[in-house]
């Protein structure tokens, strides 16, 4: 169990190093070029002479449903004989979490981008 939790921490971390690359590369670039590629935004903010654009999807990801089996065997009885052992199996079922990714570049006057966020994957 213990490596399943660092192998997911460690997709999560190369995601995010991904992410960040990929938003990071359109600094300097016209947003007019995001928008070419990813189509228009779901908002467009006015920040003074500026302008802040907003990419945003619903996404939805289910972690499979499993099964959990704990068997307990007591060994001999004080009778001499051995005893049964016993099982509790405990089903989980699949969970789905939903959530909001988005993108968010601010944009000078000029449609320049000059900085940027993300939020989810």
């Amino acid at each position: 169990m213990k490596w399943k939790r660092v192998s997911l921490l460690a997709i999560v971390w190369v995601g995010c190093v991904n992410v960040n690359a990929d938003m990071k590369a359109w600094e300097g670039h016209p947003i007019g070029d995001v928008i070419a590629r990813w189509g228009p935004p779901a908002q467009v903010l006015n920040e003074g002479s500026d302008h802040i654009y907003v990419w945003s999807k619903n996404k939805s990801e289910t972690a499979p449903g499993f099964t959990l089996t704990n068997t307990t065997m007591p060994g001999i009885n004080r009778a001499g004989g051995t005893a049964n052992a016993t099982a509790t199996t405990t089903a989980v079922a699949p969970t789905t979490v939903t959530y909001e990714a988005t993108r968010t570049f601010w944009v000078t006057e000029d449609g320049t981008i000059y900085k940027w966020s993300w939020k989810g994957d």
